[in-house]
């Protein structure tokens, strides 16, 4: 569904949006998201309400170091807090990506990332429970932009398509290291169902 209306958005915008073949060369590309939710839940049993905080952030800046390639930082931060348990996590990297003109206000965005996490989870049960986590990411997938103007693009991406990890994990309980472990992780994802990861954002060009 959320397909059929970008393209019927798409299409109409078409004929009244600004035809731009090219981004001209030093200029910024500019994206981002922020979000939060707040939810509280009664527990009849104990009588308590149970409160969950979650806010999270992210934003890309790149520059176009040629008509069809732009360079950039990207980074990324949560946090959870339900009850007494809570969850930061951040991220940092690069990115490349590469446009390819389809005409008609039409780009093919081909992106790759690397990225570094952190993420730190605790629960306390009695004894305070913490899950420690670093690595490292790295993520391709493709995407379709189309021009609404010379500084606002409109975008449908495939995250996911292709990703590689490395994670490691140190658990800790009343201030002791109880667990450490390793994880690596690579897929590509050529299932049909990919189709329903498609999300739609948009990017500023100034």
């Amino acid at each position: 569904m959320r397909i059929k209306f970008f393209l019927f958005l798409i299409f109409i915008l078409s004929g009244i949006s600004y035809s731009r073949a090219q981004v001209a060369e030093g200029k910024f590309l500019l994206g981002g998201s922020a979000t939060f939710n707040h939810t509280k839940a009664t527990n009849e049993i104990v009588n308590m309400d149970q409160r969950t905080d979650n806010v999270s952030a992210d934003v890309l800046v790149g520059k176009f170091i040629s008509s069809s390639v732009a360079v950039g930082l990207i980074g990324q931060y949560s946090h959870v807090k339900s009850g007494q348990s809570k969850y930061n996590g951040f991220g940092i990297g690069v990115f490349g990506r590469k446009y390819k003109s389809l005409g008609a206000k039409f780009y093919l965005i081909g992106q790759g990332d690397v990225m570094y996490l952190h993420s730190s989870a605790t629960a306390v049960s009695g004894s305070t429970n913490k899950l420690l986590s670093n690595g490292g990411v790295l993520d391709l997938f493709p995407g379709v932009s189309y021009a609404l103007t010379p500084k606002f693009q409109m975008e449908l991406m495939i995250p996911g398509f292709f990703s590689m990890s490395y994670i490691t994990q140190k658990n800790e309980t009343g201030g002791s290291v109880t667990s450490k472990q390793n994880q690596f992780s690579a897929g590509l994802n050529l299932d049909r169902n990919v189709i329903s990861n498609l999300g739609i954002g948009f990017k500023f060009i100034l």
